[in-house]
């Protein structure tokens, strides 16, 4: 998870950053698929815990605001 976090953050560094929109809506989508990748790993781990009867304090808060801000604008 950590890997596609840092991709996201590289990826996030060049949002906007082209005067070309089609070049913008790409950096977009990258970063969309950097999510999903987290999301997906994320609640694989939080689900295996959970059914081992581990809870674990909340430590990956941003990589959680990330998949639901890609949620909520699905």
């Amino acid at each position: 998870m950590n890997k596609y976090f840092a991709r996201w953050k590289a990826v996030y560094a060049k949002k906007d950053a082209s005067q070309d929109p089609l070049v913008n809506a790409i950096t977009d989508e990258q970063l969309t698929e950097q999510i999903v990748k987290m999301r997906f790993e994320l609640l694989g781990i939080l689900s295996f815990l959970q059914k081992c009867g581990v809870n674990l304090d909340d430590h990956y808060m941003h990589v959680r605001h990330l998949v639901q801000e890609v949620q909520a604008g699905a």
